[in-house]
């Protein structure tokens, strides 16, 4: 039996203007107009104004991004992301080890917090006492409402994460001018990107469809492999059985005929996965045209992971609804 088992869907009505089939469509179609309320409302002018931070980027030598269970895959992707765009030492950590290890800190270290989890009191202590820089995101996104979506959180937080990398990298002079204006216009594009994605739902749902459920694995490389766990956390809640999320480099230990799915963001990445015979491949348009693999326009490297994640949103809870 494939991975998703349909259900004839009864409309209920969830706005006065539009009519979703049920609630995990509602999110999944809201949440390209909360990425763009957020990211108009950071930038102005084709500038990111982050200002209210009060962050002297200039004295930061030391970054540590902190997530719980759900969101420690988001703090591993932009540990890569950070390093490259701010040319700072970043490093990933759950919650419990933030609190638990001994970290050297100081005011030259900023610490960002992912999500309210009810210690995020003892992690401000922590950095007020050592003097550095903190940023608790749930801060930054004003719109509360937004934070009860659990399909919104992941893709704010996600562009949140985005907005401050560009603005330390942009005052740091880390990143090109040229980079910088291609990833603002990137990110306002990102709406219609999310919408060409949801346009395409059934043929997503369709591909998906004939995958086996069991033996599921998803692979990436580097930021993939981030998105990859975050992917196969959805699978494993979906359909109620473990999804494993394992890096590319490591599909050798696999025994046995397992059903791989295959994450890439750039065509670099991509032509650095092993040649596997892949059940499933989501890639941009410009790396695999495949009839095993769903296809999204590229927006930007940095970007991408995001796509991919969303797609991965649009079969996991398709699986859940319809099961």
């Amino acid at each position: 039996m494939g991975i998703l088992k349909r259900k004839k869907a009864q409309t209920q009505s969830v706005g006065a203007e539009i009519e979703y089939p049920n609630e995990f469509r509602r999110q999944l179609c809201i949440q390209g107009q909360l990425a763009e309320e957020m990211i108009n409302k950071h930038i102005k002018g084709n500038r990111i104004q982050l200002d209210s931070l009060r962050i002297r980027t200039e004295k930061i030598e030391q970054i540590y991004i902190v997530g719980n269970s759900d969101y420690y895959p988001l703090a591993l992707l932009f540990s890569h992301n950070f390093e490259a765009i701010c040319d700072i030492h970043t490093s990933a950590y759950l919650l419990s080890e933030f609190c638990c290890d001994r970290l050297v800190m100081g005011r030259k270290t900023l610490v960002i917090l992912l999500a309210e989890t009810g210690e995020e009191g003892e992690v401000a202590k922590r950095v007020k006492d050592a003097k550095a820089a903190y940023v608790f995101i749930n801060d930054l996104i004003e719109e509360k409402a937004a934070l009860s979506i659990p399909v919104a959180e992941y893709t704010l937080r996600y562009i949140m994460l985005t907005l401050i990398a560009l603005y330390i990298g942009r005052k740091n002079q880390s990143l090109t001018e040229l980079y910088y204006k291609l990833a603002v216009t990137a990110l306002k594009n990102l709406r219609k990107s999310i919408n060409d994605i949801m346009k395409n739902e059934s043929y997503i749902l369709s591909v998906a469809d004939g995958m086996p459920a069991k033996g599921l694995v998803i692979t990436g490389r580097n930021v993939d492999f981030a998105t990859a766990v975050y992917v196969s956390n959805l699978f494993t809640s979906a359909l109620g059985s473990d999804v494993r999320a394992l890096p590319s480099g490591e599909l050798g230990r696999i025994i046995g005929r397992d059903n791989i799915i295959a994450l890439a963001s750039n065509d670099s990445f991509w032509g650095l996965l092993p040649d596997e015979r892949y059940t499933l491949k989501i890639a941009p348009l410009s790396c695999t045209d495949s009839a095993d693999s769903i296809c999204y326009q590229s927006l930007l490297p940095l970007l991408n992971p995001l796509l991919c994640a969303i797609i991965g949103q649009i079969i996991a809870y398709s699986i859940i609804y319809n099961t």
